[in-house]
């Protein structure tokens, strides 16, 4: 899909970083957002990748073990478990996460059709907008730029990444922990450390 990208934008920098077309930059990024907001509201977040499936039609994919609620749930019961909003913020942090890169509201929702879908199902479809707005909020806030940024870059890096590596990630851009230390980690470990 095409998307305007000029060198003035946080996702050019990316691109020039890791040699990432501005495609497989985009899918790191959006996915990346999904990441980031699940760490953030503390939704479990799994394994995130970038590597296409083209039996699902999808360019990337972020695992989350979020929540299930029974068929049968009504949105009264989602409103009262308290996760309404969070998995709302959730649906749409991918697009949130482009237009933080500087891509328009209007490119950052291309491809995101299952993602509109979701935040549509939630609160008697309060819809999309109202949650890329809470999304927008969220990557707005402290550290939270960067901890997107170093996460897509380690997704151009590596394509696939673990939920413990990525809250480590998160720790950098928190100055929790340092990349040395993470790439330290990694000589020990193996390249299994980045999948756990």
């Amino acid at each position: 899909m095409k998307r305007f990208v000029s060198e003035d934008m946080p996702i050019y920098e990316i691109m020039k970083e890791t040699g990432a077309d501005e495609d497989l930059a985009a899918t790191a990024v959006h996915e990346a957002g999904h990441l980031l907001a699940a760490i953030r509201l503390k939704l479990y977040p799994g394994t995130t990748t970038i590597i296409p499936n083209e039996e699902e039609g999808t360019a990337g994919h972020s695992c989350h073990d979020i929540v299930e609620f029974p068929a049968d749930a009504t949105d009264e019961d989602i409103i009262a478990s308290g996760m309404a909003q969070k998995l709302g913020i959730h649906s749409m942090a991918g697009a949130a996460a482009l237009q933080l890169m500087g891509i328009s509201e209007k490119d950052s929702l291309l491809g995101a059709d299952s993602d509109i879908e979701a935040a549509m199902r939630l609160l008697g479809g309060l819809g999309a907008e109202f949650y890329l707005d809470k999304a927008l909020s969220l990557f707005h806030q402290e550290n939270n730029p960067a901890a997107l940024r170093l996460l897509a870059v380690q997704l151009l890096l590596h394509k696939t990444i673990g939920a413990g590596y990525a809250e480590q990630i998160v720790d950098v851009a928190d100055d929790e922990a340092t990349m040395a230390e993470i790439d330290e980690a990694i000589a020990i470990q193996g390249k299994g450390f980045i999948l756990e």
